[in-house]
């Protein structure tokens, strides 16, 4: 059984990096965001360019691949993600809790107790994971052991208990009809029309 978790740990992890995390088209902006080159988006914006182009692609992109900084420098220059992205975003939010809920129960399979704070953030690291002891917002996860299970969740942009949209809460175990539910309930964004992407 151990066997069988840890590699259905490595494989979907293999997948997950290679797939959900693949890099956006070559854009001038797409370019500058991977790069995580803030004065390249600055010159970007400051010339005139459309941080919504390309149905608001922009932040999904800043805030997926956690670059924090550029995140918040293009919302504070008007740049939105769409409910379409939204939704994604949740899915990605969710596939990363449910790897981390695997180590956890690798951890506690090997030593018959879940592991402190700490030590998940260890074995995190011993598996070049540690990335995912942040979420998506730039915030730590929500880990509480809870007796025999335990509590792990983002408690969403404004690190807060409750809120919708961008502020929802995502658990490994959400479902595809809270994250649909969500969306919808985001503010509609005019400025996140399909358009095609800035050069």
């Amino acid at each position: 059984m151990k066997k069988t978790l840890r590699t259905t740990l490595v494989f979907f992890w293999s997948i997950f990096a290679g797939t959900v995390l693949a890099a956006p088209p070559p854009t001038r902006l797409g370019a500058a965001l991977l790069a995580n080159d803030l004065a390249a988006v600055r010159e970007y914006v400051e010339q005139g360019g459309d941080v919504n182009a390309g149905n608001c692609h922009a932040l999904f992109i800043a805030y997926r691949e956690k670059k924090f900084e550029i995140a918040a420098y293009l919302e504070s220059v008007g740049a939105r993600i769409s409910p379409n992205k939204l939704l994604m975003h949740y899915l990605l939010v969710k596939q990363e809790l449910e790897v981390v809920t695997d180590v956890v129960r690798l951890f506690q399979f090997d030593n018959k107790r879940l592991p402190t704070r700490a030590e998940l953030e260890s074995e995190l690291l011993k598996r070049d994971m540690v990335r995912l002891n942040i979420d998506h917002w730039g915030n730590a996860l929500i880990y509480e052991p809870l007796g025999q299970g335990f509590k792990l969740l983002s408690l969403g942009s404004d690190s807060m208990p409750g809120g919708a949209g961008f502020a929802m809460d995502v658990s490994a175990s959400s479902t595809n009809d809270d994250f649909e539910r969500a969306a919808k309930e985001a503010d509609p964004i005019s400025a996140c029309a399909a358009k095609p992407a800035s050069s």
